[in-house]
């Protein structure tokens, strides 16, 4: 058994980290049947980035997602002229669980319209920060977008602490964390201000991404506090006895 002992605070002063921006645009290509096809090989974590996509005429769709039960087909569409903020989706898993390894597939989409005549473009964009092991920082989210925390685990520490906290009310942080091969060790819901613990276990050495949503009911931006620590962890060996008292949290 093994018994890891740390406590839960989080510094109101803590630094402010700077997010980064990438976008990438592009634009689909009409076939000689006017519909215009894109492949989607999805993102680590439960959230992709987010997709913003522009379009001057009324356009539908046909998505095709691989799930372990087969392929789902569903359609949809836009109305324009109009650029409007979605989520294309994930690839599919062949099998279930968090720890699968199971054949990955894309997602498929297929626009078309009535004259077949539209042009359509897409613009990816990416927000991301850096976490550091053992610096305490705050990070400001704009509600409803999706943001990547990235730190690079290199060391044979057995286990992590990552404290996060939010600093107001009527707001709400959903986070994960997500090894170098895309599964998930932990994930936690941080509620109007509230304090929250994710402790997890590193799998391999390798690049690790802290994955934030945060929604906001009132001011549009949520101030997320972080603190990544190693812990040492205490070996309670079979019939042992260990006293002691263990700092409270708020």
């Amino acid at each position: 058994m093994v018994l890891i002992i740390g406590s839960v605070c989080v510094n109101v002063n803590a630094v402010y980290v700077q997010t980064q921006s990438w976008t990438q645009s592009q634009t689909l290509t009409r076939e000689d049947n006017g519909h215009a096809y894109l492949r989607v090989d999805g993102d680590e974590g439960p959230y992709g980035d987010p997709y913003y996509l522009t379009v001057d005429e009324d356009v539908g769709y046909t998505r095709y997602e691989y799930d372990p039960e087969g392929w789902d087909i569903s359609t949809a569409g836009f109305l324009g002229p109009a650029t409007r903020y979605t989520s294309l989706g994930r690839d599919g898993m062949t099998t279930f669980g968090w720890l699968a390894n199971g054949t990955r597939y894309p997602l498929f989409f297929d626009f078309a319209n009535t004259t077949n005549d539209f042009t359509l473009s897409i613009d990816q964009t990416r927000n991301q920060f850096p976490v550091t092991v053992g610096e305490e920082f705050s990070v400001l989210l704009e509600s409803s977008l999706v943001y990547y925390g990235t730190f690079n685990l290199t060391s044979a520490q057995e286990f992590f602490h990552l404290t996060l906290a939010s600093r107001q009310d009527d707001c709400e942080i959903y986070a994960v964390v997500v090894d170098p091969m895309g599964r998930l060790l932990t994930e936690v819901l941080v509620e109007a201000g509230d304090i929250q613990l994710m402790p997890f276990n590193p799998s391999v050495p390798g690049m690790y991404t802290l994955v934030l949503l945060g929604e906001s009911y009132n001011l549009g931006i949520v101030t997320a506090d972080i603190l990544l620590e190693e812990v040492q962890p205490i070996l309670i060996e079979d019939g042992e006895i260990v006293e002691g008292e263990l700092e409270g949290s708020e």
